[in-house]
């Protein structure tokens, strides 16, 4: 069984042409929805290709940068522990 991918490798070379995922490969079918040589189901290209609004890496992904590891600051941990080691080092 041969592995298929939706998504084409190149554009479209008209709007009429559809994506055989199978055969891989841009087909100029007219109102068909099937490949005439492996009769699989066709792919009609995206007719306005998405655009991401302002603050979107891609349409509908936000970045968010409130990274919860960002939260922890070992800086703040090796202090406290270097504060304590001097403290117990410092008594006979």
């Amino acid at each position: 069984m041969t592995r298929e991918q939706l998504t084409p490798d190149s554009d479209p070379p008209s709007r009429s042409a559809r994506w055989c995922p199978a055969c891989r490969g841009w087909l100029l079918t007219q109102g068909r929805r099937r490949c005439p040589t492996c009769h699989t189901a066709v792919v009609r290209p995206m007719k306005i290709p998405p655009k991401p609004k302002p603050g979107e890496l891609r349409p509908g992904i936000i970045a968010e940068f409130a990274d919860p590891r960002d939260r922890y600051d070992p800086a703040r941990e090796l202090a406290k522990l270097r504060a304590q080691l001097t403290a117990t080092r410092a008594r006979p």
